[in-house]
């Protein structure tokens, strides 16, 4: 209204004196600057907005890329054998590109190590769970993200419940692998009380010196099958390997949701492609 009003006096004082002219020329500017200082405010204003709530997402982002890296990672081991295993983020690229039929071929001929596929998936769904609980994180994100991550919850459970509900998920001999040994965490360094049940895996590299290659969180009772050779169950392929794909199927439903990228430390990796049909 101000800004039709300065450009009315405008048009009238064309036809004024001059000193009349200068006084309606300023009565009109200032209408006029009054709208236009109070868009350029808007603009700034939401200009700023819009960085905040991109900083904020991209914290959230990270924070979740984070966690569901940490899945991926403990799928790998999973699936593959340690002599095959590529957590590099190609390795995951190519993790979140199998196909059901891969993930079930790799469990009908893979032989595995306890330490590998008797891991607890707790700590994932403790974190996953804090995550969702994080109302500064998710008042960023839209429905179909917050779904997404649910989705990843749901799996990470179930695949937990398998663990927990079949005694003879997998099968083990009586080999034991050499030259590695388990040690717990607490007992390596005894201010991990975050971890209490974390147990190491360590390789020997030289006369009793050793190195960690891999860790994780195990019940007590697990570990003496941690260092015994072990094959996937044959009447659980089918159920464990759907399980396994449908955890990558909600990873890469974020992905699709959230730039087809993870967000690392300010970096972006783009390491989703298509998914293949199963």
């Amino acid at each position: 209204m101000s800004f039709a009003f300065g450009l009315v006096l405008y048009v009238i004082a064309i036809k004024l004196s001059e000193d009349a002219k200068s006084l309606f020329i300023n009565i009109s500017s200032a209408f006029i600057s009054i709208p236009l200082l109070y868009l350029i405010y808007e603009l700034t204003q939401q200009a700023s907005k819009k960085k905040l709530n991109k900083e904020i997402f991209e914290y959230a982002k990270m924070n979740i890329d984070k966690e569901f890296l940490n899945i991926c990672h403990q799928i790998i081991k999973l699936i593959y054998p340690y002599e095959r295993q590529n957590k590099s983020f190609e390795g995951i690229k190519v993790l979140l590109n199998v196909t059901m039929n891969d993930i079930k071929n790799e469990f009908e001929k893979s032989k595995y190590v306890g330490f590998q596929v008797l891991k607890n998936w707790y700590v994932n769904e403790n974190k996953i769970q804090k995550l969702i609980d994080s109302t500064f994180i998710l008042g960023k994100l839209s429905d179909d993200q917050v779904i997404s991550i649910i989705d990843v919850l749901k799996n990470v459970r179930a695949i937990q419940n398998l663990y927990r509900d079949i005694d003879d998920l997998f099968v083990f001999s009586e080999d034991k692998i050499k030259g590695f040994k388990i040690e717990s965490g607490l007992k390596i360094n005894s201010e991990n009380s975050e971890y209490p049940d974390r147990i190491l895996l360590l390789k020997e590299i030289a006369n009793n010196q050793f190195q960690v290659f891999d860790y994780g969180d195990f019940e007590k009772f697990k570990t003496p099958k941690l260092l015994l050779q072990c094959e996937l169950n044959p009447k659980y392929v089918n159920l464990f390997s759907e399980v396994v794909y449908d955890t990558l199927t909600s990873i890469n439903y974020w992905l699709d949701e959230t730039g087809i990228e993870f967000l690392i430390d300010t970096r972006m990796y783009k390491i989703h492609k298509n998914k293949k049909s199963v």
